[in-house]
């Protein structure tokens, strides 16, 4: 994730523009991933990306063709599930935040050419905590670093990310659209200096608890939190020899442990199989 911001994987395509709210019961849900380099399925030394997205497809076609084998077989049939996906090497919340507006770069833009999209999914802010890598290794050393001044920026960053992101849905007329923010994975940078672990922390609880005051206080707050499925080690085939991004298998590992919680924010959304 330390690389320069790069073209997308994919950028958003565009469907076809209607003014209806949401999909009817039998029709596509659309789910987007959007994010950095873990979005755009990054792999050290590898030049093929390997994202996410087609894993969580093909997932939560075998979670609703489950459920629907089990509950209603001769009645329902499960949706169709569209998953799409772009993701910026090298962009923070911050950037992503700025440029929320921009064509084929900001969220915004999904949200608008996708008028029917049910989930987008927001994994950002491990660029943010890196490029505090200056600081947390300069002549101060981790001591003089204000975790929580740093923790509140990157928050801060994510969180408007979120609530932009649903004023533009609510903008276009989609007012039952959904927000899943995956909290900020580790890292071989977070095991080595401890701080970036402590602020990486503080946001994901900090976007814990913003998800539900939101959803409380905005009428058209509907944010859900999940912290990043697979833990950091470094032993583990899931991640990269860089310490930062995961392998192949993992990110077909990380589309699998995500597509539970996309199925349950489906579920809440419409009454398929319940």
């Amino acid at each position: 994730n330390q690389q320069q911001p790069a073209a997308a994987e994919e950028t958003a395509v565009a469907e076809p523009q209607n003014n209806q709210q949401q999909p009817a019961a039998d029709s596509p849900r659309f789910i987007f991933c959007y994010g950095d380099s873990l979005t755009f399925g990054f792999i050290p030394s590898e030049g093929e990306p390997h994202p996410y997205g087609p894993s969580l497809q093909s997932e939560l076609t075998n979670l609703y063709t489950a459920a629907s084998a089990t509950k209603a077989p001769e009645f329902k049939h499960p949706p169709n599930m569209v998953v799409r996906h772009v993701g910026f090497p090298g962009m923070p919340a911050s950037a992503m935040l700025r440029l929320v507006e921009q064509k084929d770069v900001g969220a915004c833009s999904i949200v608008e050419n996708i008028p029917t999209l049910s989930v987008l999914i927001i994994l950002t802010g491990t660029n943010d905590l890196q490029q505090m890598a200056p600081d947390i290794m300069g002549p101060g050393g981790p001591e003089a670093i204000d975790s929580n001044g740093k923790a509140e920026m990157i928050l801060e960053s994510i969180t408007n990310l979120h609530k932009a992101t649903l004023e533009c849905a609510q903008r276009v007329g989609n007012k039952d659209m959904h927000t899943l923010a995956l909290g900020i994975p580790g890292s071989q940078f977070q095991t080595q200096f401890p701080v970036a672990s402590d602020i990486a922390a503080k946001v994901n609880k900090g976007l814990n608890e913003f998800s539900s005051s939101y959803n409380k206080e905005s009428p058209h707050g509907k944010i859900v939190y999940s912290d990043f499925p697979i833990a950091y080690d470094e032993s583990d085939s899931n991640w990269g020899p860089d310490g930062l991004h995961l392998s192949a298998e993992g990110y077909d590992e990380l589309g699998k442990k995500v597509a539970p919680e996309v199925k349950r924010i489906l579920d809440m959304m419409y009454d398929d199989l319940i």
